[in-house]
């Protein structure tokens, strides 16, 4: 039968894990799905490094967040006070009951523990007017109903008050970029912290790193453009971070950057990679940790400060988590395979990875084959994707296309189920990694840039076209589905191609024009077309899907969020009357939720019941509409490994 979606929601969540201070035990937050309160449950289970046995600290409770394992054996973990505030709190013991370290007035959104014993700690400024609503218009969002709220960093005694609130203001908190995680370190008698000029989204490309003075409160800036956390080496003497280069942040690779906190320029250590690092810890003094996607896998590379990279042997194994380093450089990540989803991992850095016990507790399913391809667009141009395939089946079969969003992602071969359940369908799934994708270096993941649409529709056309020519395709049953950037090609295509039935948009980027305008990332997408609409409107309407209007005869599924502040709400509708205009099949369903797309499990359940029902009624015999002959793009074979 193959993976459901039953058995999606039974799959667990494996978040960062922290390492026992003797290397004997590593604690690992794991979250499930409770669909009849409506939201997650987390618990911390330390794991034996030998046995792979696991003891309970904390029971799965709702709205857990970060945890750590301090030297002095007691485990600090963030949970919400009474009135929903996160609040750090103190496990002494496994099952002891959580003992309260903080009593900030709007909650605790980062801490770590300092030399002296004292706490420090970063949370929301409190509202300066509890009566007075309006606001001036900064650079957030246009839908945005209350200003951005800036953050701050004081220190205080465990259970005590505030001793220094120092005035930094505001302090970036990177909570939305992958592998960032730390806005600020304590070094030595100073403290490297991150700040921005403005607490808005859109600011977190403007971001300062910088050496905090303990005693004067004075910073002194020593790298711009940091987006990725700070990460002090063991000794003290430098804080690694990363840092996109070029005027057009993540359009091109995230580098590494180290800052010695004495003094000296900053320096770029990852030169010789060039690949976008997405997580970076210290192995010891004078080598780091790097992640990385690298072709269609996620790779960990061991890098030396002054030498090259060298890549881990992870196998089949995919890190799909931050990495912990303990004792000894050994470390611990959640990994994935290609057939099974995330469980422990364990490995020396000159070893291979080790499963250290078994948490997920669906059964096993039978599960597709996953392979990566390999074509050549129209234009030349080398391109690889995912496909995973039903197991055992040979000949054509419908064929779901998957872009994938962001547009600076990239699909892995690793296990993600939604892939497995619709494969279960008896349908290939093609995920094609379109230029703009981040796993093949600077050129590729630049290649976007003023192309945002032509230049990956024709990626994917073309191996849509290699898949053809194996003959893994059954013409009459092609659909595209995405989210976010991925939707926005899913709408693409639909106006420039006729082989799909059917079409599923999530969120979609529809109007270049209002992107640029009321996104909470705003005048970013400006770096996609080369400038400001008002100066290059030509290259908006161009690359704006309703322009395209009249093209669109495909029947569409659209989803979205009322309060999605990055792709406004406003969005979906102009697609929804674009597509009725033209009296094509349109659906618009929208979450009520504030975010770019559902946070809460039954919402996230209901978006992919939603869409395996829209699939099925367009892939699975009778046929919903007639057959349109496809408009194919010419490619070359694809080849597979």
């Amino acid at each position: 039968m193959g993976w459901t979606l039953d058995d999606l929601d039974g799959l667990l969540r494996l978040g960062t894990p922290s390492w026992r201070h003797d290397g004997r035990a590593v604690l690992w937050p794991i979250t499930q799905r409770d669909l009849a309160h409506n939201h997650f449950l987390t618990g911390l289970r330390a794991i034996d490094v030998e046995t792979g046995e696991g003891v309970c600290w904390l029971p799965p409770t709702s709205g857990v967040g970060s945890s750590q394992w301090w030297a002095d054996g007691r485990v600090m973990v963030l949970l919400p006070d009474s009135r929903g505030c996160a609040q750090a709190h103190a496990l002494d013991a496994p099952g002891a009951a959580p003992v309260p370290l903080t009593e900030a007035p709007v909650g605790v959104q980062q801490l770590e523990r300092l030399a002296d014993g004292r706490l420090a700690c970063v949370g929301r400024e409190e509202a300066t007017s509890p009566t007075v609503r309006s606001f001036g218009v900064g650079r957030h969002g246009a839908f945005a109903t209350a200003p951005p709220v800036a953050s701050q960093l004081w220190v205080q005694r465990e259970g005590a008050g505030v001793d220094v609130r120092w005035a930094v203001r505001p302090l970036a908190v990177h909570r939305a970029i992958p592998g960032a995680v730390r806005s600020f370190c304590e070094v030595g008698d100073r403290m490297v912290v991150l700040t921005q000029p403005d607490p808005a989204v859109a600011a977190l490309f403007d971001v300062s790193l910088g050496v905090l003075d303990l005693a004067s409160g004075a910073v002194d800036v020593r790298l711009q453009g940091a987006l990725g956390g700070v990460m002090p080496s063991p000794d003290g003497r430098c804080v690694a971070t990363l840092r996109h280069p070029g005027p057009e942040p993540l359009f091109r690779p995230a580098q590494v950057w180290v800052v010695d906190v004495a003094g000296g320029p900053p320096r770029c250590v990852s030169g010789a990679l060039d690949r976008d690092v997405s997580g970076v810890w210290w192995l010891d003094d004078d080598t780091l940790l790097v992640r990385a996607p690298n072709g269609t896998r996620v790779g960990l590379w061991r890098l030396p400060l002054g030498g090259d990279p060298e890549p881990l042997e992870l196998g089949e194994v995919e890190p799909v988590s931050d990495v912990a380093v303990g004792p000894a450089g050994r470390l611990a990540f959640a990994g994935v395979t290609p057939t099974a989803p995330a469980e422990p991992y364990v490995m020396e850095v000159s070893g291979t990875p080790r499963r250290l016990a078994m948490v997920q507790q669906v059964g096993a399913q039978p599960v597709a084959e996953v392979r990566t391809i390999r074509w050549t667009c129209t234009d030349g141009s080398e391109v690889d994707g995912v496909l995973v395939s039903p197991a055992g089946v040979e000949g054509p079969t419908p064929v779901v296309v998957m872009p994938h969003g962001g547009p600076m992602v990239a699909s892995t071969v690793g296990f993600v189920g939604w892939r497995h359940v619709l494969a279960a369908q008896g349908w290939r799934v093609f995920l094609p990694n379109y230029r703009g994708s981040n796993h093949r270096g600077v050129d590729w993941q630049s290649a976007i840039l003023g192309d945002p649409a032509l230049g990956p529709a024709s990626d994917i056309l073309s191996g849509l076209e290699a898949l053809r020519a194996e003959g893994w395709v059954d013409d009459e049953r092609v659909a595209v589905i995405g989210w976010s950037y991925g939707g926005y090609l899913a709408a693409w295509l639909t106006a420039h191609d006729v082989s799909f039935v059917t079409a599923i948009a999530g969120a979609p980027l529809v109007d270049w024009f209002d992107a640029y305008t009321l996104s909470d990332l705003n005048t970013w997408f400006g770096h996609a077309l080369g400038g400001s609409p008002f100066e290059y409107p030509d290259r908006y309407r161009a690359a704006t899907v309703t322009t395209h209007a009249d093209r669109l005869r495909t029947p569409m599924l659209i989803l979205a969020c009322t309060g999605d502040p990055r792709v406004p709400v406003s969005q979906p509708y102009k697609l929804l009357h674009a597509l009725r205009d033209q009296g094509t099949e349109a659906s618009l369903v929208v979450y009520p939720v504030a975010a770019h797309a559902p946070t809460d499990p039954v919402h996230q359940r209901d978006v992919l019941e939603r869409e395996l029902r829209w699939l099925k009624a367009a892939l699975e015999p009778p046929l919903s509409r007639r057959l349109v002959q496809p408009a194919r793009a010419a490619g070359h074979m694809p080849t597979t490994d």
